[in-house]
């Protein structure tokens, strides 16, 4: 095995671990919105954006992370208090913009709907 191949079997199994990785995150961040735990959501929507940053453009990352940072406000941290109604909402905002910048930038593969429009057309 040359170097080169040696390098392209290490990208790949890299590039698998980060693709399981993100799956789990998506799960997590999943589960805890459809049961309202949006401070537990809000973690996971961190784990993600620390997945994909080192591909993201300096612009992306910085507004994707000034969401993030923002959106505590909402969350009463450490707090009983209820979470502001407005926090799902920003939250949804955030993972739906966080997966359009993984797919834009290689992490997300096609689904067999788009694979099958691209294999006919």
């Amino acid at each position: 095995m040359s170097d080169s191949d040696a390098t392209d079997v290490i990208e790949f199994n890299s590039m698998v671990n980060i693709l399981k990785r993100l799956d789990r995150i998506t799960n997590f961040i999943n589960f805890n919105r459809a049961r309202g735990n949006y401070r537990t959501m809000h973690g996971y929507l961190i784990d993600y954006y620390k997945e994909i940053v080192a591909d993201l453009t300096e612009k992306e990352m910085k507004e994707m992370w000034a969401r993030l940072r923002d959106v505590e406000k909402y969350l009463n941290r450490g707090t009983d208090f209820p979470v502001n109604p407005k926090a799902h909402r920003i939250l949804d905002e955030i993972d739906i913009d966080l997966r359009l910048l993984a797919k834009a930038h290689g992490y997300l593969t096609a689904n067999k709907a788009s694979m099958h429009s691209k294999l006919i057309s």
